[in-house]
């Protein structure tokens, strides 16, 4: 799963799927973001390692019936899915690792991520935007990939809203990071409104 947005000049919203993905760009200053209270973890959350910059990376299980989604703030990352099948018969249908370390060393390929600012490749690194070009980070040969050096799947999202059923993680990007223009806030929402249906 990912998603991503180009900032402008421009305020710039982009809705995904459900309303689940949200991603606002402009020039005005940044919103402080509100975070849940890091130091209480419930027996569905877990700390499963600690990013470059020290912080604690939670890892979040989403339950509905049978079905398990397991979503770390380090890159609003789904790290699992576990669903049963026709026989009842519970099992992992989704790419991902057990461990942090694949996620921060560059090791996993994108697996359940947000790629962000923009998914895939901007030929070059550079781009015109109202008549103004923009040189990117590049991490694709010439290329800038997925955001660039540092995207939005290596960065750390803050968690606003948690229940056994739902999560929503921020992400603030300002004016300049990776090459892109504006400040960018993205929100995205994962949730099981139903067993067997998965909500972004």
């Amino acid at each position: 799963l990912g998603g991503a947005a180009l900032g402008g000049a421009a305020a710039l919203a982009l809705q995904q799927g459900g309303g689940g993905a949200h991603c606002r760009t402009d020039r005005r200053p940044l919103p402080l973001l509100s975070r849940l209270d890091s130091n209480k973890h419930p027996d569905d959350e877990k700390v499963l390692g600690v990013d470059p910059s020290g912080k604690s990376v939670v890892l979040r299980t989403l339950k509905n019936g049978a079905m398990r989604v397991r979503v770390m703030d380090w890159g609003a990352t789904i790290t699992s899915v576990r669903v049963p099948d026709k026989d009842g018969v519970v099992g992992e249908v989704a790419l991902g690792f057990d461990e942090l370390a694949p996620y921060v060393d560059g090791r996993s390929p994108y697996f359940g991520c947000v790629a962000g600012r923009y998914a895939n490749r901007i030929q070059g690194g550079r781009f015109q935007l109202d008549g103004q070009g923009y040189t990117l980070a590049t991490n694709n040969g010439p290329n800038a990939l997925h955001g660039g050096l540092v995207g939005f799947d290596k960065r750390h999202w803050v968690c606003q809203a948690a229940s056994d059923t739902s999560v929503t993680l921020a992400l603030l990007s300002e004016d300049g990071e990776e090459g892109y223009p504006g400040n960018l806030l993205a929100k995205v929402t994962y949730s099981l409104p139903t067993e067997g249906s998965p909500s972004v």
